[in-house]
């Protein structure tokens, strides 16, 4: 059922999968990702300071989650555009 939402919302925004659109950003755009991402790391350091462990389990959440769109298979630039799923 959320995967058929899913379909919906991103054949509507975007056209194709987000985590291609994501990908291919991250391929052209590398510089501006990690300072984004080192930015967000410092923001939650600087936030959970105090307590330490939850700064640093924030700080690896993050990166577990941009993680996940660069698993699996090889990145193919433009994966998903014109309706062709390279599955």
């Amino acid at each position: 059922m959320l995967g058929r939402l899913y379909k919906k919302l991103w054949s509507r925004i975007g056209g194709r999968k987000w985590t291609w659109i994501v990908r291919d950003t991250w391929h052209k755009l590398e510089g501006i990702w990690i300072i984004g991402l080192v930015a967000i790391g410092a923001a939650l350091g600087d936030w959970f300071g105090i307590i330490p462990v939850l700064g640093g389990l924030g700080i690896f959440c993050v990166g577990y989650t941009f993680g996940h769109f660069f698993w699996g298979r090889s990145w193919i630039d433009g994966e998903g555009l014109m309706g062709i799923d390279t599955k």
